[in-house]
């Protein structure tokens, strides 16, 4: 159903709209790609559950007009993963020991 470019991309986008700031007023904006990569790579470290709303909105040549999911988003260390779509179709996929399973009630 979903790629893992799609997967990750999605888990990025979380995770950057649910950490808070990586750089504080204090500390001076990063000199390169590299300091920035670091950055990111120490929250992800002391991150070990993520939770968010999501919306999700799809635009394809055989929907007559734009369709919007919503639901919630969850992560847990090291690699579980749950998706609950709440609408417009009630969808929950769990990603947990390199599987996943999709259950439609």
């Amino acid at each position: 159903m979903f790629s893992r470019k799609t997967f990750f991309a999605a888990l990025c986008a979380a995770f950057a709209l649910t950490t808070p700031p990586i750089f504080a007023a204090k500390t001076a904006a990063p000199d390169s790609l590299d300091a920035v990569i670091k950055k990111v790579q120490e929250q992800q470290r002391s991150t070990n559950t993520l939770q968010a709303d999501f919306r999700q909105e799809k635009e394809l040549a055989l929907l007559s007009k734009p369709e919007a999911s919503t639901g919630t988003f969850v992560y847990s260390k090291p690699n579980n993963v749950l998706w609950t779509y709440d609408a417009p179709k009630k969808v929950q996929m769990l990603i947990t020991s390199g599987k996943l399973t999709t259950y439609y009630p």
